[in-house]
């Protein structure tokens, strides 16, 4: 199964006014035959940690049999203290954060994603990012039930890590903890396919400024007359 990656221009004031190309990559991915296998409506999350300062570009929901999302489908981001089943979140609450994931969109690795209006930054650290309102119509992925192949993750080449999964009854942050699934079915860190999210890298501040003195050395001088 092929990484995807998108490539994308991170906002100039994220980036001390300097917005280079950065490569993006998707999170969370799945093959384009994968169907869910379970109409769960309460919150799956999938816990990660932040190795780097990292830019979250958009949150994203898989779309099962890839025909649009038909009941509104709510990813959140989770400041995450602790693991296991004993871990606690704290819910970030941003512009465009939580998102909604409804009707027809363009799919990437098989999730259907929403754009924020300006990248979320996340510094290092440890993180949850779940999805919830799934139903009948719009099933999700759990691997303790049913193979969910191929499936795999990408933690742009160290960036993130990819810690358990987690499940919960009710609103709030997903409390039960756990990785399930067999050979080719166990994915450290992704036993449900549900949320998802694309990523970039921010670079240091040393580095940005770096480019900008760059940028403004190769920029046109105009001379006086």
């Amino acid at each position: 199964m092929p990484r995807h990656k998108v490539t994308v221009s991170l906002a100039a004031a994220v980036l001390l006014a300097v917005a280079p190309v950065q490569a993006a990559w998707i999170a969370y991915q799945v093959g384009d035959t994968v169907n869910g296998n379970q109409a769960y409506g309460s919150p799956l999350g999938l816990d990660f940690d932040a190795t780097a300062r990292i830019a979250v570009l958009a949150l994203g929901a898989f779309d099962h049999q890839r025909n649009g999302i038909v009941s509104p489908i709510t990813v959140r981001l989770w400041q995450r203290t602790g693991t296991g089943s004993s871990a606690t979140g704290t819910q970030i609450v941003a512009p465009g954060v939580p998102a909604t994931v409804a009707g027809a969109i363009p799919l990437q690795a098989g999730y259907a994603f929403v754009t924020l209006a300006s990248p979320l930054i996340l510094e290092p650290g440890s993180y949850t990012i779940s999805a919830e309102g799934y139903g009948a119509g719009d099933l999700n992925g759990n691997s303790n039930i049913g193979a969910v192949v191929p499936r795999q993750t990408d933690g742009g080449g160290g960036l993130l890590t990819f810690v358990q999964s987690r499940y919960g009854s009710g609103a709030g942050f997903p409390s039960s903890a756990g990785e399930w699934g067999s050979g080719a079915n166990l994915v450290p860190g992704f036993s449900f396919v549900a949320p998802s999210f694309i990523f970039a890298a921010v670079p240091e501040p040393a580095a940005a400024a770096l480019l900008a003195l760059s940028l403004a050395a190769l920029a046109p001088r105009r001379t006086r007359r």
